[in-house]
This record gives C-alpha cells, structure tokens and sequence, in this order.
C-alpha cells in the first residue's frame, strides 16, 4: 500500500498522540506519576478496574505499532535541543502572561500583591534563563 506523503506525515502524528496518550494512562494507573505541588492525583479505581484499562493500554499500544509499520510510517524525530527549546520558549510565555500586568484581565492586583507575583514570577524566569 502507498499513501501519499502528506498522509503518511499526518497519520505518523497520529500514532505519536496514541503512543503519549496511552504513555501517560499507563503512569498514572502504575503509579509512576512524578507527585506534584499543583496538582493531585486521586484513586478512583479498583484493582480490577485499573488492570482492565491496563490490558486495553497494552492492546491499543500494539494495534497502533501494526498500524505504523502495516502503513509504512516515518518516525518523527527530535533533537534533545529541540525539545528543550520548544519547552523552554513555551514557558517562558506562559510565564510572561502569569506577572501582574498580564493578569490584569483577571482584575487589578493590590500593589504589594502585584509586587510579591511579578518578583515570583521573574525568579522562576531568572532560573528558566539557565537552561538556555
């Protein structure tokens, strides 16, 4: 079977989502999950539950390999720099919007509260800038 480039290229992206989607299913479920300060993970399954859903990961995961290889898909490939650029890039934007004058949409920041988000907010950019 031959599909055209630009098909190959899209369904190549598609199995990457599966591929991270059923990566990130299978940490949380095993318990591999990094604990985090923003957020918490809760049980909410029982044994019996959770070893179903991890079948089904394992099933999804070699039906989506056959489909990459039956189809002849390219891997996409990155570069470490790549990654941690795109990361990095991402960040510091996200940062950017997060200083007083970026949540004025949210409301006016008292001054001294404004003052302790921005000098958060630019320690966390001091630090970011290390990794460039």
């Amino acid at each position: 079977m031959h599909l055209p480039s630009s098909h190959r290229r899209s369904l190549s992206v598609t199995a990457r989502i599966v591929e991270d989607s059923l990566d990130e299913i299978e940490k949380v479920l095993t318990k591999r999950e990094r604990p985090k300060s923003s957020h918490r993970i809760t049980d909410s399954l029982d044994d019996a539950a959770r070893q179903k859903i991890l079948r089904t990961v394992a099933k999804l995961r070699q039906s989506n390999d056959e489909m990459f290889r039956s189809l002849h898909l390219e891997p996409n490939v990155f570069s470490e720099t790549q990654i941690v650029r795109a990361r990095v890039v991402h960040l510091w934007a996200v940062l950017r919007d997060s200083k007083s004058k970026g949540l004025k949409r949210f409301g006016e920041l008292p001054p001294d509260v404004a003052e302790e988000v921005d000098r958060t907010i630019d320690n966390l950019l001091n630090i970011l800038k290390e990794v460039l």
